[in-house]
């Protein structure tokens, strides 16, 4: 591989791991008994805003709510900004009931490794399924 593709190829990597690991997760959660089904995602948006790369988890919880674990790299001129979450779908829209906090990165090295943290705190989210009523969660904060 040439040495000016060796960076792009990291990402690239970087990404797909993630993917991957969100994959496993939505395997998981179609196996709890609250959730009636989940599926994993990944697109590649070029918004006026920026270059976005968008990984998820939408699953349907046995009360009829939406789920979604979230994982969100913006890229930002110089620098991509990470960060993950987990949302619940309820009568007033969807709101937020974890949150990772933002992630700036500024090297390679930096991405890949908040890219990896975001992705291993959004998956040990997982117990979010397991709530017998999701929206008590919105609730409780």
């Amino acid at each position: 591989m040439p040495e000016d593709q060796r960076p792009a190829a990291l990402l690239v990597e970087a990404i797909a791991i993630a993917n991957d690991r969100l994959a496993e997760l939505a395997r998981m959660i179609r196996k709890k008994p609250s959730m009636t089904s989940a599926t994993s995602r990944i697109d590649i948006r070029n918004y006026a805003s920026g270059l976005c790369v968008e990984m998820f988890v939408n699953s349907e919880h046995s009360s009829g709510n939406t789920i979604t674990w979230w994982i969100e790299m913006k890229w930002k001129e110089t620098n991509w900004e990470i960060s993950g979450q987990v949302l619940i779908d309820s009568d007033e829209g969807q709101d937020a009931v974890r949150k990772t906090d933002r992630r700036v990165c500024e090297s390679l090295s930096a991405t890949t490794e908040a890219l990896s943290a975001v992705t291993n705190q959004v998956i040990a989210w997982s117990d979010v399924a397991d709530v017998s009523d999701p929206v008590s969660l919105l609730k409780a904060r």
